[in-house]
């Protein structure tokens, strides 16, 4: 990552789970949506046992741009191909005038992110990135059953 981008203070938001789990990342606005990916896996504790995408927009939006390991047999919107997310960088797609993302991972249990730029800060030199500085609670684990299982798992 080149040491005069900015740096992104993002908060990450996993949907439809009361009260919520999230986590608060530092990450170079020049990095990678794989790199992002990464970030997102190790801060949740998340596995990487499954497919995941990013979405520009909502994911239920089938003319939303997305960004994943590129699949040439995806038949998402009108054909279109996602975006390489090892070659797309942060910056091209978040903004403060595009503060939002939404990121899924595991297409069965469908663990739904909110992904929200917060601020835009100096990058410094003496720090290593990306950084994990706040969060709450922790993460569902895998194969759980999505957002109901997990909750029928938490009452049992």
């Amino acid at each position: 990552m080149m040491k005069n981008s900015q740096i992104y203070q993002i908060k990450v938001v996993l949907q439809d789970i009361k009260p919520p789990v999230w986590r608060r990342l530092l990450i170079p606005s020049n990095a990678t949506f794989w790199e992002l990916h990464i970030a997102i896996q190790d801060s949740f504790g998340w596995e990487d046992y499954h497919l995941h995408q990013f979405f520009v927009g909502s994911a239920w939006d089938r003319n939303a741009i997305h960004i994943s390991i590129p699949n040439p047999e995806d038949d998402w919107g009108e054909g279109e191909e996602a975006l390489d997310e090892a070659a797309t960088k942060l910056e091209e797609f978040l903004s403060e005038d595009q503060p939002e993302l939404t990121y899924v991972y595991d297409f069965g249990d469908n663990w739904e992110h909110k992904i929200v730029l917060e601020k835009v800060l100096p990058f410094n030199t003496e720090e290593v990135y990306p950084q994990v500085i706040a969060g709450k609670r922790a993460c569902p684990w895998e194969d759980s059953g999505g957002t109901g299982g997990y909750e029928d798992k938490i009452d049992i």
